[in-house]
């Protein structure tokens, strides 16, 4: 599947899972020179959904509204709330995302509490907190 069949395949599941939800897209850029990676941002509510595609992997990241260019790794907001999740990135780019939207699904009333205007800065200090936490234990690192 190229990145344009698979960009479609995503907004599909988007629509299947999230039906409940309306969404809009905001940013889709393909670059079929670039392997077919491509970058598309739903937003849905108060948050900005950024996915992308990259060596045929794929990323979730969540954003509020309240600010431009500011991405959170789905996972680390997961784990922000007690959860855990793995999305095994050697399964096919299809199977990828079919996880994410599951997990998107089931934790979506949560996630969007979370980057509420009330609650958004809160949770971005304490995912700042543990993005440097999570640099640190795997790299070493402090930043």
């Amino acid at each position: 599947m190229n990145g344009k069949e698979e960009y479609n395949f995503l907004t599909q599941t988007i629509s299947s899972r999230l039906n409940k939800y309306k969404y809009s897209v905001e940013k889709y850029v393909y670059d079929e020179k670039e392997f077919g990676n491509y970058e598309a941002i739903f937003v849905i509510d108060n948050i900005k959904i950024k996915v992308t595609r990259d060596k045929e992997q794929i990323f979730f990241e969540i954003g509020s509204l309240a600010e431009f260019d500011e991405w959170f790794d789905l996972e680390l907001v997961i784990e922000s709330q007690g959860g855990k999740i793995t999305i095994h990135k050697k399964q096919n780019t299809e199977k990828q995302i079919s996880e994410y939207i599951k997990i998107l699904d089931q934790n979506f009333s949560k996630i969007r509490a979370l980057f509420s205007n009330k609650n958004y800065f809160q949770t971005k200090s304490n995912l700042k907190k543990m993005e440097k936490a999570r640099v640190k234990s795997i790299f070493g690192l402090d930043v």
